[in-house]
């Protein structure tokens, strides 16, 4: 045994011995320091033995097994035998030396040290035990006993919900008729068999069981053993706290007042007091507008007499259609009350800011504003009137309610929901709150539907949500009642208060009440017998030893019959309303459950229908026994019938034979096996699948680990702890591999749930991405992937991860998502890393960054990295300051060397800026960089913010290596009129003028020492001449400023100017501006320094002796600087991104744009190897940025693709846009790489496995690509290999390595080498059509073949083209007979069909539309008026191009039949190519475009199209075998 792990227990001893007066039986949270420092949270229950806990258990039962195997946790306490050991024969709880014995036996069984705290003094006192883990169970670490009470102690578990309560709400948690339910069964099963495998046998009932997100079953064997009854009490007549029934029935009869009827109603429908989400509501009754008068209508919920029957019925015009969002939420429980709740509280829930003054003032205000009900404290408690808060008044009351007083308004209130006005018609209130009026036509016509009850499961078979609020619904509307709720009985008819006078039968009196007869009134009477006294013969003690036998036995048989009962009510929720889980009699769940199988056998799962039948009556021992007789096979029934038949009765009929044999079997009896065997028995009778119990065993194991790993006590040992988070994640892995080969695998949603859990764990977050997030990628539909996006992205913001920024795990990332998704939600993050603490971190998102600007292009390089990287720039000094240590008399020495905190952090991003120039062109220089300064400055000069003064330095940063990216040409373009007149002179302005609301003196002088430094390296560079001439004005002022700050005085002395500008000097001290002046005087010489200042005698003052002299011109002798690169540094510091402007385009004014075009972007003089077509789409990638876009085809060629020797059939485009696949009618298919760089490529592989034409190719995500000649071929590029061969009628399987073999193939005249279509349903399943058949076939790579069969309308035609739409759950076919046809691809169902003239379809494509502007004329022949729901487009030969609804209503008929169409749906395009190189290009519903193409441009006829919907170009293949990417 570890001795830490001991001491840490001790520790844990301790401190529950010094807070015994603080536990209870509910149990306390405690935070416990343990030796090592850390903290151990966990749970105490504290249950004493003066209150007979264990009175009703069967402690025999527990504490001697008769045998029956168990699972040995540790060593066995020498006076704890599990099996042998002879035990009086009455036991009883209140001995103390039985009580001890319990709950060590308690500790042996369920793996919990236990300590005897009479004698701690004692080392043998403390029984240390390691810690045993049982996936099921609440793991219990130490058993505290004394002879008068104990303490257990359990580790805080994960985040559960109890099982009554969601099942309170299984229509929106739970789909009975899915896996979901085998999945909570096979848990259930599980703790049956873990808890009677240690002789705990407890009457089970939901309330022992909770849940996580994930469904997983938790329950807590302290509670287990104290519902482990060896008898039970009988059932009572009547109890209002347990049975609906009777609760109603004591109202009705005027027993019951209304509060305490609300308040029952509340607690059966869940409803708990202090939860603000689920508090107990009760009605207004009046609205406090006169004392006698005033009274609120009962038939009409809060909510409509608030907002009106007209904004009801609009809402439920809308999606999902409600009239009622909530009884009372969350904001109108605290408004409520206000005065009671404390600041903080308030604050989180209604309203950030601290507003006393908003809350309402009155309660007949406070009737008036809130749409909810009202809460039972305003009938009961006064002190909710009385204000806590100083700021916040006294709730007023009317004067005429009481004596004005709270009290009094408490009596005069609760007297008006007592009265006879609100019990006449209290009953149309429970209907609408709690009846029959929550669902339903009477719901509608209530105008009273709730939200909780038509809200739809975000995450289900789509996982579109990553809340456990989305996953579960925890509270609202709970339907009690089915019927309307009877009327309360008035005073004066109270029969059942009136003496029976003449003596009538009581069963006539409940006729007279109004009550009828029922089976229930009808008691049953036994007949007595008189009490035999045999002595103490033989008879007698065998009779007491079969009696304790089966006494045991009975305990047992009814721990088998409750866990049936559970599972019934497990499956029929909705209809266990009627009993109070906590307070009811098991004898009342045992006849509801009887009801339920013989009433509401349809609502049950199919597979659960006639076992649960057969299982509750072997289960009942009481009325048959457990193990009967073989039956009889139906075959020897029928000649038993046979021969007991008379012979000259008519022989049966076959039909009622099998009848019989079908009644027979369904009323059959099971044969309850041995407790060995139980389990396996329960599951193979429910019928739960194997798949589910091999992926629960899986899971089972997952957070068996994962339990371990984070037991507290256990903690200490890393290595140990290593090793439990790799068995942990290696136990989900097999998990989610379990679910890999079916598309839609309905436990698709819980393994979502468990990688969920792990990546929000801080410890196993990364190891879970590194290990699991591959095999998620190679499983996992898109709609689950985007579940684990928002957990990924915030992982990649951790400062410590290093390997999530790295380019392997990036390319994953990239692909999973597709380029568009990847750019815009992960690379902000990336770069943020850029400038991240973590020195590591900061130089991989570098690296990484400048593997992503090849990766994807100049243009996209433009529009989502570079621009980031000049943001991130200005967050690297914030906040605006001197490094640590610098003291500002020595900093200001030397002005132009001034230290920022943030250069070596801003040095690494300017490093990414610079290599992005070099690397492409200069247009990122003249078109995104110094328009960004320019935007920056202008913003600082309008309205100068703390934000924006960072931001300052950061783009006198970004001009510094721009003027150094830039050639001497360009420079001398930009100068004059861009950069010194809108940034270097507006940052002069803004520094010299003292109503600049700098935060701090330092910050003007620090952005004017950086102002200061980029004016010289920039003066220096353009020589003395060009600068006197083009930068005139910035050096004006900052000369003629800085020298007028100061004045020599009568001892020659610089002391500051009586007339200068107090503000200014402090920011500008002495050394400052000396240090300024030396060093010009230093390059350029006095003279030509004193022509940037009005009085040139005042620069002398401050030149120190050793100031050079100048030439004979007065030109400085420094030479003109040469071109440098910026380095990088190494430290940095992390900062988040914020945005500076609102775009690029704004700073680009006419004045600029003439300037950037006579530059041209990139000239012949550009650094970088880009062409000029491709600067030309960098420039309009970056002014298009924001503008509204307008599709444009000029006829320009961007790279051409050579290789294919005839006709290009079909093209494919990758997410990055960096390369393609293509199909040609020579039988290759050939991958192509784009380089900008290069007008003309090659193919970068070509793959010649078919053997005819390839008719149409797909890429898959595993980066496979597929292609079909009439075969499908699925083949890897990167590896150059084949995967796998399909024809129409192949059979194949898939290895164990995830590889593909064919194992059998029928080549069938009508089915080889057929297949001519195929479409991408989602990232691992394409369809495929054939020219022989009229059905579509799915192929799923994860399984390795075809898995369904898609049959169309019989004789419509064979197929000709397919297509699936973006959430890959609808399928469109289009037929060679015109038929179109609609389906569902999870149900197979046809969902519509439509007849069309064309016969030849071409293609069909899915794609998004905008509502057509109400300009629309006959020439915008696009949709109009459909709204932003998606419409399929269908091509065809003879009829052109028809656009279809989604219900297949033709929408518009294109003119001209099209050859060739492709879709962007990002820009909601529609481009047709016609004969003669015809294209039309539509956006939205217009007609945005039509050219022809020129034929020096394009050659030959197009025979193929694509989408490049980043780069904002077009890829034509034609009938020459040429291919072009196009702008």
């Amino acid at each position: 045994m570890v001795s830490g792990y001991e001491a840490r227990v001790r520790a844990v001893l301790g401190e529950v011995i010094s807070s015994l007066s603080s536990l209870n039986k509910q149990g306390s949270k405690l935070e416990i320091t343990l030796n090592d420092g850390s903290l151990y949270r966990c749970s105490a229950r504290m249950l004493c033995r003066a209150d007979r806990p264990l009175k009703d258990c069967d402690l025999r039962l527990f504490l001697n097994c008769d045998g029956e195997p168990f699972s040995d946790c540790g060593e066995m306490d020498p006076d704890v035998v599990i099996g042998g050991l002879p035990l009086p024969d009455d036991l009883s709880d209140d001995d103390p030396s039985v009580w001890q014995r319990v709950w060590r036996t308690f500790s042996v069984r369920f793996g919990a040290s236990c300590a005897l705290v009479d004698i701690v003094a004692d080392e043998a006192a403390l029984t240390i035990r390691p810690p045993h883990v049982f996936p099921h169970l609440i793991s219990t670490s130490l058993v505290v006993v004394s002879a008068d009470w104990v303490i257990t102690v359990v580790d805080t578990p994960n985040p559960t919900h109890p099982l009554t309560t969601v099942l309170r709400y299984a229509h929106y948690n739970i789909d009975r008729h899915s896996q979901e339910t085998n999945w909570l069964l096979a848990g259930i099963m599980e703790c049956f068999q873990q808890l009677s495998s240690r002789s705990c046998f407890p009457v089970y009932s939901t309330t022992l069981f909770r849940v996580d997100d994930c469904l997983w079953v938790w329950t807590d064997p302290l509670d287990a053993l104290l519902a482990t009854k060896k008898r039970l009490p009988n059932a009572p007549e009547e109890s209002r706290d347990a049975r609906l029934e009777d609760a109603q029935e004591a109202w009705r009869t005027r027993k019951l007042s209304n509060l305490d009827y609300l308040l029952l109603l509340n607690d059966f429908a869940g409803r708990e007091r202090g939860d603000p989400y689920n508090h107990p509501v009760v009605p207004w009754v009046v609205d406090f507008s006169s004392e006698s008068s005033g009274w609120r209508p009962l038939n009409r919920t809060k909510f409509r007499l608030n907002k009106g029957d007209d904004q009801l019925m609009e809402m439920f015009k809308r999606e999902p259609a409600h009239h009622v969002p909530e009884q009372l939420s969350d904001i109108g429980y605290m408004s409520l009350r206000a005065r009671v709740e404390s600041r903080e509280t308030l604050c989180k829930h209604v309203r950030s800011n601290w507003e006393p003054r908003e809350y309402p003032s009155s309660v007949h205000r406070l009737y008036e504003w809130t749409p909810e009900e009202c809460i039972p404290e305003l009938y009961e408690d006064p002190r909710i009137l009385v204000s806590s808060h100083v700021d916040m008044p006294d709730l007023e009351v009317p004067s005429f309610a009481g004596d004005g007083s709270p009290e009094g308004f408490i009596s005069w209130h609760r007297a008006k929901l007592e009265s006879d006005e609100v019990s006449a018609h209290l009953h149309e209130w429970i209907d609408l709150a709690f009846g029959y009026q929550l669902s339903g036509d009477a719901a509608v016509r209530a105008l009273n539907v709730p939200l909780s009850s038509v809200r739809k499961r975000s995450i289900g078979t789509t996982a579109a949500a990553v809340k456990a609020a989305d996953w579960f619904m925890l509270h609202g509307f709970v339907q009690l009642f089915s019927r309307p709720h009877p009327k309360r009985l008035p005073r004066e008819g109270e029969l059942s208060q009136q003496k029976n006078l003449l003596g009538l039968n009581p069963l006539y009196q409940g006729i007279l009440r109004g009550e009828g007869i029922s089976f229930q009134s009808i008691k049953k009477e036994e007949p007595t017998s008189g009490k035999e006294d045999d002595g103490d013969s033989l008879v007698t003690m065998y009779k007491r030893m079969l009696a304790k036998h089966r006494q045991r036995s009975a305990t047992r048989d009814r721990c088998i019959q409750s866990l049936i009962v559970m599972i019934i009510e497990s499956c029929l929720p909705a209809h266990c309303f009627d009993l109070h889980p906590s307070h009811v009699h098991y004898e009342w769940r045992l006849e509801r459950a009887r009801k339920l199988l013989r009433n509401h056998t349809g609502a049950l799962p199919r597979q659960l229908r006639s076992a649960l039948v057969r299982l509750l009556r072997a289960a009942s021992f009481e009325d048959e026994p457990l193990s009967p007789s073989p039956p009889r096979s139906s075959h020897a029934a029928r000649a038993a019938s046979s021969r007991s038949a008379t012979p000259s009765g008519p022989a049966p009929s076959k039909d009622t034979v099998e009848e019989a044999d079908r009644t027979a079997r369904k009323r059959r009896s099971l044969s309850i096996p041995p407790l060995k065997d139980l389990h396996f028995f329960l599951l193979y009778t429910l019928s739960i699948p194997s798949e589910v119990i091999s992926i629960h065993d899986k899971t089972a194991i997952f957070y068996a680990y994962n339990v371990l790993r984070k037991h507290s006590l256990a903690g200490g040992d890393e290595k140990h702890t290593q090793q439990a988070l790799h068995s942990e994640i290696e136990a989900l892995r097999r998990a989610m591999l379990q679910t890999s080969r079916r598309r839609f695998h309905p436990l698709h949603p819980i393994i979502v749930r468990l990688m969920l859990g792990a990546l929000a764990d801080t410890v196993s977050s990364i190891t879970t991405v590194n290990r699991l997030f591959p095999v998620a990628c190679r499983i996992f539909a898109s709609s689950s992937l985007d579940v684990l996006l928002q957990p990924l992205k915030r992982l990649l913001l951790n400062e410590t991860t290093v390997k999530l920024v790295d380019r392997r795990f990036l390319t994953q990332l990239s692909i999973a998502y597709g380029a568009r998704r990847f750019l815009e939600d992960c690379v902000p993050t990336l770069v943020e890393a850029v400038a991240a603490r973590n020195l590591d971190r900061s130089i991989v998102a570098k690296e990484s960054i400048m593997w992503l600007t090849r990766r994807y292009g100049p243009v996209c390089c433009a529009r989502f990295l570079s621009s980031n990287l000049l943001r991130i720039l200005a967050s690297c000094y914030e906040p605006l300051r001197l490094p640590q240590g610098c003291k500002q008399t020595n900093v200001y020495t030397d002005v132009f060397r001034v230290p920022l905190d943030g250069d070596s952090t801003g040095a690494r991003v300017e490093g990414a800026l610079s290599e992005i120039a070099l690397n492409f062109s200069t247009t990122f220089v003249t078109m995104q960089y110094l328009p960004f300064c320019v935007d920056v400055v202008e913003g600082a000069s309008r309205r100068l913010s703390n934000q924006l003064e960072p931001a300052l330095i950061a783009a006198l940063r970004i001009l510094r290596i721009s003027c150094r990216a830039m050639n001497d040409g360009q420079l001398m373009n930009y100068l004059e009129d861009f950069i010194a007149e809108r940034i270097l002179n507006r940052l002069a302005v803004l520094v010299c003028c003292e109503s600049s609301a700098f935060s701090t003196p330092d910050a003007r002088a620090l952005v004017a020492a950086r102002t200061l430094s980029s004016l010289l390296e920039i003066a220096l560079r353009v020589g003395p001449d060009n600068a006197r001439m083009y930068m005139k004005a910035p050096l004006e002022k900052m000369v003629e400023t800085m020298t007028g700050l100061y004045e020599a005085g009568d001892d020659l002395e610089l002391v500051p100017s009586r007339g200068g500008s107090a503000v200014l000097q402090s920011a500008f001290p002495l050394p400052f501006v000396r240090s300024m002046i030396s060093r010009f005087s230093a390059e350029w010489g006095v003279p030509l320094l004193s022509s940037f200042c009005s009085m040139p005698a005042c620069i002398v003052p401050y030149l120190t002796p050793t100031a050079p002299t100048t030439t004979s011109g007065g030109q400085a002798t420094t030479p003109m600087l040469a071109r440098n690169q910026l380095m990088m540094a190494s430290s940095s510091t992390g900062n988040r991104l914020f945005s500076l402007s609102s775009g690029v385009s704004a700073a680009l004014s006419p004045p600029m744009m003439a300037t950037s075009s006579s530059v041209g972007g990139a000239g012949s003089d550009s650094s970088g190897s880009l062409s000029s077509l491709w600067c030309a789409r960098v420039s309009a990638a970056v002014c298009g940025s924001g503008a509204k876009y307008s599709p444009r085809l000029d006829h320009l060629s961007l790279c051409s693709f050579t290789g294919h020797s005839s006709t290009v059939t079909a093209l494919a485009v990758v997410s990055n846009e960096n390369s393609f696949v293509s199909g040609s009618s020579d039988k290759t298919v050939r991958l192509w790489t784009v380089n900008a760089d290069r007008d003309s490529t090659s193919c970068q592989y070509t793959y010649k496995g078919h053997s005819k034409s390839v008719a149409d190719v797909c890429l898959l995500s595993t980066n496979a690509i597929a292609s079909t000649d009439g075969m499908i071929q699925i083949w890897d590029p990167f590896r150059g290999a084949g995967l796998l061969s399909l024809d129409w009628s192949t059979v194949t399987s898939s290895t164990e390595g995830g590889g593909v073999t064919l194992t059998s193939s029928s080549s069938s005249s009508s089915g080889a080498a057929s297949i001519n279509r195929l479409a991408n349903l989602d990232r691992h399943c394409l369809l495929a059509a054939s020219s022989l058949h009229s059905y579509v076939k799915l192929l799923d790579l994860r399984a390795g073949g075809w898995v369904a069969d898609l049959h169309c309308l019989k004789g419509a035609g064979l197929g000709r083209a397919v297509a699936a739409d973006e959430s890959g759950r609808r399928v469109a076919v289009a037929l060679s007979s015109g038929v179109m046809v609609m389906m569902d691809v999870r149900t197979g169902r046809v969902l519509s069909s439509v007849q069309g003239n064309g016969t030849h379809p071409t293609g069909i494509k899915f794609m998004p539309w905008i509502d057509a502007p109400s300009s629309t004329t006959v020439s915008s022949p696009i949709v109009a008026g459909v709204g932003s729901s998606s419409c399929l487009v269908l091509s065809d030969a003879d009829e052109g191009t028809v656009v279809y609804s989604r219900a297949l209503k033709v929408l518009r008929r294109l003119p001209d039949a099209a050859t060739v169409t492709a879709v962007d749906e990002d820009r909601q395009l529609l481009m047709t190519a016609h004969a003669g190189n015809n294209v039309r290009l539509y956006c939205g519903a217009e007609l945005s475009l039509e050219t022809r193409l020129r034929s020096d441009v394009l050659s030959g006829q197009i025979s193929a199209a694509a989408r490049f919907p980043l780069n904002d170009a077009w890829l034509f293949g034609t009938s020459n075998g040429t291919i072009k990417l196009m702008c």
